[in-house]
């Protein structure tokens, strides 16, 4: 478990990959990159402007499967703890949590993260954007804590 936690830390802080013709993203990096991206639409082709949708809808649910895998994967692995470490674990799975309701209401709703640009006007952007600033707000919560966890001592016996 303590390797899968600073994988996921290394991750964090990693920028981008970039085999050639494409780049991946992660991270804070990639969470930036992808609210940023919804600030030039209106800059973008049609073509340009369906891509960014479709890859956004994607993300928004890949996103939100991986943090209700996080969830789980902390809460049914916190035992390998105790103490400060534990607890860190328990708030690191909170964030997560706080993340996966954050994000549930967006992939019901119809207008947020759809792949169609009908609709998809800068107040949707806007909106968009401001979800995934609050998700950043909940990583960096959730990985200091998962930092926090890794700094201390093994659990003896």
């Amino acid at each position: 478990m303590t390797e899968a936690l600073k994988i996921a830390l290394r991750n964090w802080q990693r920028e981008r990959f970039a085999p050639i013709p494409v780049e991946y993203w992660y991270g804070k990096a990639a969470l930036a990159r992808w609210a940023a991206d919804l600030s030039i639409v209106d800059s973008l082709s049609e073509e340009q402007q369906q891509q960014l949708r479709t890859v956004s809808s994607w993300n928004l649910v890949a996103l939100q499967d991986a943090r209700r895998a996080a969830v789980s994967f902390l809460k049914d692995h916190a035992g390998l703890f105790d103490g400060q470490a534990a607890e860190a674990l328990a708030r690191a799975a909170a964030a997560y949590q706080q993340e996966t309701d954050l994000l549930a209401p967006a992939l019901a709703d119809d207008e947020l993260f759809s792949r169609s640009l009908s609709g998809w006007t800068p107040d949707v952007r806007e909106r968009e954007r401001e979800i995934l600033r609050r998700a950043a707000e909940l990583e960096e919560l959730a990985v200091a804590a998962l930092e926090e966890a890794l700094e201390q001592p093994p659990q003896s016996g």
